[in-house]
């Protein structure tokens, strides 16, 4: 009885698709072995720089040490496939970046300049929203590297209160860049309408600061 020749492993270095050949380096990287298309099986897949194969050395008909038996142990292609998936699938899982935040809080910021330039608006409010907002943002990274790591997270409440006391155009733009909160509708639906009160409060104070003032001075 014939023992079977023994397999080698290497992967594929070269390869040209239009002739149909290339060139299979062993695994210990003492030598190069030609390789024909011939030598792969019929249903294997279309072959590729990367792949990972085990294959007989045998002889070509001039001589020279050529692959027989080729199968593929691992293929650069469905690696490449799987990678692509596996990034689409966390895109999915991230959500879509949306550009209405990026819209609504410039719009916000022209607001509040010209609020600035039309009322004597006093310098702590002026110095609220900037402060505010730089650190939800810092609290949403927090809690985007916690989810990743598996710690303990920031509470949504903590977030959405940030975001009523003025740090909700942080905490927009936050979402977006970090892709974290952007897909949780309920937390969007009670993000935005906090905001939209943030806004409204904003402007009534700034309104009416001047009866505010009387009436809290009891003159």
């Amino acid at each position: 009885m014939v023992a079977p020749a023994a397999r080698r492993a290497g992967a594929l270095i070269e390869w040209d698709d239009v002739r149909g050949f290339g060139w299979i380096e062993e695994s210990d990287g003492s030598r190069r072995v030609f390789v024909h298309v011939t030598a792969y099986p019929r249903d294997a897949p279309r072959p590729m720089v990367g792949d990972e194969l085990t294959f007989v050395l045998g002889t070509g008909a001039d001589g020279r040490r050529q692959a027989r038996e080729v199968e593929v142990v691992r293929s650069e292609r469905a690696v490449q496939q799987e990678a692509e998936a596996s990034e689409s699938q966390a895109a999915r899982r991230r959500g879509k970046v949306s550009v209405l935040p990026f819209i609504l809080v410039p719009l916000f910021v022209v607001l509040f300049l010209l609020v600035i330039a039309r009322w004597n608006v006093p310098l702590w409010a002026i110095v609220l929203y900037p402060a505010m907002s730089v650190a939800t943002f810092f609290l949403y990274l927090l809690d985007k590297r916690a989810a990743l790591a598996g710690t303990w997270r920031v509470r949504e409440t903590t977030l959405l209160v940030a975001g009523l006391l003025g740090g909700w155009p942080g905490g927009a733009i936050a979402q977006q860049v970090l892709r974290h909160k952007n897909r949780k509708w309920e937390f969007q639906a009670f993000f935005w309408c906090l905001s939209v009160l943030n806004v409204a409060i904003f402007i009534l104070l700034v309104w009416y600061r001047d009866p505010i003032s009387t009436f809290l001075s009891g003159s």
